[in-house]
C-alpha cells in the first residue's frame, strides 16, 4: 500500500487488502500502522488466543486456579475481533476507539478486564490519528501499558501487568531505532516471551504448578498472532499456524499443586459494566477496595468496566449503581468451578437449572448444583440478577414500594453458553433442567443453546417451580452424583417431575395484578372479597387454581389440608417448604409435617425473587415427591 493512499476508504475489499499485506510483507518493511493494519493485525491475535483457550484455562493458577483464564480472554478478544470486522470507518483513530469499546464491552475475568484497559490506553494514545510511525506507536503503548496497571488496586509481578509492561518497555526503547513495524514487533515478542519465562520466580504458585501466567501467556499469544500475521501477510496462513500450535504438548499444572492448594478467601468472581456521565473512575475503585480482591475498574468516565473477587456480590452492584446504569453482570462461584476443574468425583454428568429453582444452599454445594440466573429490572434499566445480585432486604423494600414497576427477564443465550461451554470441559455432558414454558421462555432459550452441543446438553422441563423444582433438580443431582450416564440421569429427571407436587397460598393478588398476570377486573373483584388463592401445577407445568381462603388463618389451613391429602398414602416422602419473607407460615407448615408424617428432614428456603416478584411477600408453599 503506497504511503498516499487514503488509509480509511470505508469500501476497502478484502481482496485488496490481503494483495496489499502480502506485498508489504514480500517487501518486509513495515513503515506506519494505519486503522486496516491495526484491524487485521488484532483480528489475527484474537484468532491465536481463541485457538489456544483450552491451554489456557489449563494453565490457570493466578489469582484463584478456576480453569476459566483462556475462556474469558477468548471471548474478551472474540467481542474486539467481532467489532474490528464490522467496523465501517477503517481509520486509526476510529478503528482503536471501537477496539477499545468492544474491549470494555466485552471483557470476562480478571485478564479480560486488563486487556480492556490497554485497548483503552492504546486508543488514548493513537488519539486523533489517521496512521502513525514505529515513534508514535512506541508512546501508545506505552500508554496502554500504564493504563493497564492503573486499574489494578493491588498489582502483582509476574502477571499479565508484568509481561505487558516489560513488552511496552522494550517497544519503547527501540522504537527509535527502527522504522520497520516488523522488526520491532518481532524483537519486542521474543522479550516479551522472555518476561512470560520469568513469571514463575515472580509469584509462588506459578513456580509450585511448574508452569507461567495464564493471563501472561494469554497476551503473549495475541503477540505471536500479530507477528505471524505480518510474516504471512495472510490470515487464513496465521490462523492455520495458530491451530498447529494449540495441536502440540503444551506444559500443564503439576498433578500434586491441589493436594494442599488453598482456595481464596472470596468466593465470587463478580463483574458488571456500568454507563452513565462523570464516572469518577479512582472514587469508584476506592469505595470498592476492602470489599474483595482482585479488584479491577476499567475504562472512561462514561463507560467503566468493574471485576473483583468478593463473598458479597450484591454489596459491589449496590455501589456500581451510584455511578450510573449498569449492566452485563456476572457472578460465578470460583470455589464451584475449581471443583469442577479439578474433582475427582464420579459424575459424569452436570446439572444446571435456573434460579426459578429454590433449593437449600447446603444441598446445592453437596450435589454441586450449577445455577444460571434470572434477572429483576427495576423501571427501564436498572437490572440486577436474581438471588445474589441484591440484597434480600433492598429486595423486599422495593418490591413493596409500588412507585417503581418490576419485570423479570430470563437468562441470556450468553449466560447459557457459558454455562454448557465451561462445565463440557470437565464432564461428558450436562442435564439442565428448568420452569416449564408456561412460567417462563427460559426453556426455550436453553433448548436453542443446548442444540449446538452435538447432544451433550439435555433440557428437561421440571413441570414446576419453586421448591418442587429443587425436589426434581436434587434427584438428577443424587444419580449424576452416583456416576450414572446422561440418559440415566434425564429418566430420573423426568420420573421426579412426574411426581413433584406443589401447592402455594398468597397473601395478595395486588403483585399478580401489578405484573399484568391478573385482569384489572379479576384483581378488582378479589381485592374486595380479599380472596387469597390457593395454586397447584397441572402436568404440563401450566398453574391451576385449586382454591381460596378469605382470611390469612383459612387460606393456610385450607393449604396444608389440600397438601396432607394429596401426600397421604405415598411412601418415600421428600417434603420442603418455601416462603417469601414469612418464616412463620413456614414453621408452621413444618410442624404440621413433622406431626402427621413423623418426619423430622424437612428443608425450608427462601422462594427466590423472580417468583416472588409475582407472587408477592407472604406467600409460601409445601412441595413433596412421593412413590
Amino acid at each position: 500500500m503506497a504511503d498516499n493512499e487514503t488509509p480509511n476508504t470505508p469500501h476497502s475489499s478484502e481482496n485488496d487488502e490481503t494483495t496489499s499485506a502480502k506485498m508489504e510483507a514480500a517487501l518486509g518493511k513495515i513503515k506506519y500502522l494505519n486503522g486496516v493494519r491495526l484491524q487485521r493485525a488484532i483480528v489475527a491475535g484474537a484468532d491465536w488466543v481463541v485457538a489456544m483457550q483450552k491451554h489456557l484455562d489449563a494453565i490457570n493458577v493466578f489469582p484463584v486456579p478456576d480453569g476459566d483464564t483462556g475462556s474469558n480472554m477468548a471471548a474478551t478478544m472474540k467481542s474486539i475481533a467481532e467489532r474490528a470486522k464490522e467496523n465501517i470507518d477503517k481509520s486509526l483513530n476510529r478503528v482503536s476507539n471501537a477496539l477499545a469499546d468492544s474491549a470494555l464491552m466485552g471483557a470476562k475475568g480478571n485478564s479480560g478486564a486488563i486487556l480492556a484497559q490497554f485497548f483503552q490506553g492504546l486508543a488514548e494514545g493513537l488519539k486523533d490519528h489517521r496512521k502513525v510511525t514505529t515513534e508514535r506507536f512506541g508512546q501508545a503503548v506505552h500508554v496502554a501499558a500504564q493504563r493497564a496497571q492503573e486499574a489494578i488496586s493491588s498489582p502483582k509481578e509476574g502477571t499479565i501487568l508484568t509481561v505487558i509492561r516489560e513488552w511496552s518497555d522494550r517497544v519503547r526503547e527501540n522504537c527509535k531505532k527502527t522504522t520497520d513495524f516488523d522488526e520491532l514487533l518481532r524483537d519486542s515478542l521474543d522479550w516479551a516471551q522472555k518476561a512470560l519465562d520469568r513469571t514463575p520466580e515472580q509469584l509462588a504458585s506459578l513456580k509450585k504448578a511448574g508452569v507461567v501466567d495464564a493471563g501472561a501467556q494469554g497476551f503473549v499469544y495475541m503477540l505471536e498472532g500479530i507477528v505471524t500475521f505480518m510474516e504471512k501477510g495472510d490470515l487464513a496462513a496465521s490462523r492455520q499456524n495458530a491451530q498447529k500450535q494449540a495441536s502440540a504438548n503444551l506444559p500443564l499444572i503439576g498433578e500434586d499443586f491441589f493436594d494442599d492448594h488453598e482456595n481464596s478467601p472470596f468466593r465470587y468472581c463478580t463483574e458488571c459494566l456500568v454507563v452513565g456521565q462523570g464516572i469518577d473512575i479512582r472514587k469508584l475503585r476506592t469505595d470498592l477496595e476492602g470489599l474483595g480482591d482482585s479488584l479491577i475498574v476499567a475504562g472512561s468516565s462514561t463507560k467503566a468496566k468493574v471485576h473483583i473477587h468478593t463473598n458479597h456480590p450484591a454489596d459491589i452492584f449496590k455501589i456500581v449503581a451510584r455511578e450510573g446504569e449498569f449492566r452485563e453482570q456476572k457472578i460465578d462461584d470460583m470455589e464451584q468451578q475449581n471443583h469442577d476443574a479439578h474433582r475427582s468425583d464420579k459424575a459424569r454428568v452436570a446439572i444446571v437449572t435456573d434460579t426459578g429453582c429454590d433449593i437449600p444452599q447446603d444441598l446445592c454445594e453437596k450435589y454441586n448444583i450449577h445455577f444460571i440466573h434470572h434477572s429483576l429490572v427495576f423501571g427501564d434499566n436498572e437490572t440486577y440478577l436474581d438471588k445474589q445480585g441484591i440484597h434480600r432486604d433492598d429486595f423486599y423494600a422495593r418490591l413493596c414500594d409500588f412507585k417503581t414497576p418490576i419485570k423479570t427477564s430470563q437468562p441470556t443465550p450468553s449466560q447459557f453458553k457459558r454455562m454448557y461451554s465451561f462445565l463440557l470441559k470437565y464432564y461428558d455432558a450436562c442435564v439442565s433442567i428448568h420452569l416449564p414454558p408456561a412460567h417462563s421462555g427460559t426453556i426455550h432459550g436453553a433448548r436453542r443453546i443446548a442444540s449446538g452441543y452435538n447432544d451433550k446438553v439435555s433440557i428437561v422441563d421440571s413441570t414446576c417451580n419453586s421448591m418442587a423444582m429443587g425436589l426434581v433438580v436434587l434427584e438428577a443431582a443424587k444419580a449424576a452424583a452416583q456416576g450414572m450416564s446422561q440418559q440415566e440421569v434425564v429418566q430420573v429427571a423426568e420420573k421426579a417431575a412426574s411426581k413433584a407436587r406443589a401447592f402455594f397460598c398468597f397473601d395478595t393478588l395486588k403483585y399478580h395484578l401489578r405484573g399484568g398476570r391478573l385482569s384489572n377486573s379479576a384483581g378488582k373483584l378479589a381485592s374486595i372479597l380479599q380472596l387469597r388463592p390457593i395454586i397447584t401445577f397441572k402436568e404440563d407445568g401450566t398453574v391451576k387454581l385449586d382454591g381460596v381462603g378469605f382470611s390469612r388463618h383459612g387460606v393456610r389451613k385450607k393449604t396444608w389440608a389440600k397438601a396432607r391429602k394429596a401426600a397421604m398414602g405415598k411412601k418415600n416422602l421428600q417434603f420442603v417448604v418455601a416462603h417469601a419473607n414469612n418464616p412463620q407460615l413456614a414453621a408452621w407448615f413444618v410442624q404440621n409435617i413433622r406431626k402427621t408424617f413423623d418426619t423430622d428432614d424437612i428443608p425450608v428456603v427462601e422462594a427466590s425473587y423472580t417468583l416472588v416478584s409475582h407472587a408477592g411477600p407472604g406467600a409460601a408453599g409445601i412441595g413433596f415427591i412421593g412413590d
